[in-house]
């Protein structure tokens, strides 16, 4: 089974959506066997990857434009 998960939030581990995004790509990727997790996230010009993601999961950055408008178009 192949899951892509919207990893928006996944460098903010203190606020609660990234915090439960963490969660549930570690609880998945521990106790299902047959899974492939891809985190889909924006990747800004010269932004950070995404953090302390486990090897096995995959990442899919996004490009997009900063500020209110980059969110949309």
């Amino acid at each position: 089974m192949h899951i892509a998960l919207n990893a928006y939030f996944w460098n903010q581990p203190h606020v609660g959506s990234g915090q439960y995004t963490r969660q549930l790509v570690y609880h998945l990727n521990r106790y299902v066997s047959d899974v492939d997790i891809t985190l889909v996230y924006p990747q800004l010009p010269g932004g950070a990857p995404l953090a302390d993601v486990p090897p096995s999961v995959r990442q899919h950055p996004v490009p997009a434009r900063p500020g209110n408008w980059g969110k949309v178009l």
